[in-house]
């Protein structure tokens, strides 16, 4: 990966599986506590990073592959 100084919004989430999409989109959640997304990009966030560099995303992704 290139080396920058730009940010970008990052988290570290999980993917829902297909079949349990059109499930949880038809329940009605509080919008306080979750914010919903288009069914492609429908995931659960486990930890929201922030803005961070490119090389930090590396240290990240390294650790996660470690787990």
């Amino acid at each position: 990966m290139e080396e920058s100084n730009a940010k970008i919004r990052a988290f570290v989430a999980i993917d829902i599986p297909e079949e349990l999409k059109d499930s949880l989109l038809s329940i009605n959640l509080d919008r306080k506590m979750f914010r919903m997304v288009s069914r492609d990009n429908l995931h659960i966030t486990l930890f929201f990073l922030g803005n961070i560099t490119s090389r930090q995303i590396e240290i990240v992704e390294g650790i996660i592959g470690r787990l």
